[in-house]
Formats: structure tokens, C-alpha cells, sequence
């Protein structure tokens, strides 16, 4: 999420991380931006590379954080993976995946939406 620092869009992904941290993944990269996009997190499970786009909504309807994840946007994520594996070699032959965390809220009880 491209946002000011300390803004909303900062604290989902703070929540997002914790969140995903606590799945047992192993954040490798936050908000790595290149020409093409940025990537909101650059995870791993297991030996699976797993990109991960935050969204988050201040309403609590989840699915349109989920569904805002357009086609448009799905082209520019996939560019800049194709970027981040040819700076990171490293990546290039493991297994992906693609992953949309939608949060409705940040308050006491989050409603957040993990699709693999």
C-alpha cells in the first residue's frame, strides 16, 4: 500500500506482517519498489516465494479490499515479481504465489481475509 508514513495504509501493513509472521512466514522484502510496481511483501513458505498485496478497508466489507485487486493491478504485481526475480536469481526456480491479506479494520478485532 503506497501511503504516507504513519498513515492508515502503514498500520495495515504493520498488522499484515504480525499476521503473517505468526502464519510462519519470513518476510523478506516490505514496500520493494522497482519501475514496474511495487510489491507490498516479499515472503517465504516452506521454500515457496509468496507475494503478498495488502488491502485494507475502513468499512467492513472485506471483499472490496479483495476485489480491488483488479486486473490492472495483477499486471503491474506480476511485473514487478518478474523484476524482483532478476535482481534476486536466487528466487527465480522456487515455486510462487500470489496472496491478497484484505483487512477490513485496524481496530480491536480485525476482520482480515487471507487468499492464497
Amino acid at each position: 500500500m503506497t501511503e504516507a508514513p504513519g498513515s492508515l495504509g502503514e498500520a495495515y501493513e504493520r498488522l499484515a506482517l504480525a499476521y503473517l509472521k505468526q502464519a510462519g512466514l519470513r518476510v523478506l522484502a516490505t514496500g520493494y519498489q522497482c519501475r514496474f510496481g511495487e510489491l507490498d511483501l516479499v515472503c517465504q513458505q516452506d521454500d515457496r516465494l509468496v507475494i503478498v498485496e495488502v488491502k485494507g478497508r475502513r468499512r467492513v466489507n472485506v471483499a472490496s479490499a479483495a476485489a480491488s485487486v483488479d486486473r490492472h493491478k495483477q499486471r503491474r504485481i506480476i511485473a514487478a515479481t518478474r523484476h524482483f526475480l532478476m535482481t534476486h536469481p536466487h528466487w527465480a526456480n522456487r515455486p510462487l504465489r500470489f496472496d491478497v491479506l484484505a483487512i477490513s479494520t485496524i481496530r480491536a478485532n480485525p476482520d482480515i481475509r487471507w487468499i492464497k
